[in-house]
């Protein structure tokens, strides 16, 4: 998480959606979203699903975070590079090492209009996968 619109603790949706063999976009949800909240306003901090007991796909699998709608933040603005924004939540873009991400992507939907591929601009979400026993 970036502090850059003062809202490092503003809620978000999680979502998690199967990678489906030979599609580049998710389409089937593996829970129920759920909104979260950075409340130590942590740079990293977990969110544990295992509770959940999602047994994941062969193909992989995609972690998607979500802005919510305007009534669950202030309506601040805030001043971040100059320009006055709203307080809301910021993930921090960056490029991992191709070991990590051979295809080295990410993908963004806005205003629940179609998926967008972005080459070369991955957000900074990790995945602990714990094995059944």
């Amino acid at each position: 998480m970036f502090d850059r619109a003062d809202g490092i603790e503003m809620p978000f949706r999680l979502r998690l959606y199967k990678k489906e063999s030979g599609e580049t976009f998710p389409r089937l949800e593996l829970m129920e979203p759920m909104i979260v909240q950075n409340v130590k306003k942590k740079r990293w901090f977990t969110v544990d699903i295992s509770y959940l007991g999602i047994r994941l796909p062969e193909e992989g699998f995609f972690i998607v975070v979500e802005i919510l709608g305007k009534e669950y933040y202030s309506g601040k603005l805030v001043k971040s590079f100059g320009w006055y924004v709203n307080q809301i939540p910021n993930f921090g873009a960056t490029t991992f090492p191709k070991a990590y991400n051979k295809d080295n992507y990410s993908i963004i939907k806005r205003d629940n209009k179609k998926w967008i591929l972005y080459k070369n601009d991955e957000y900074q979400l990790q995945a602990k996968i714990i094995e059944e026993r």
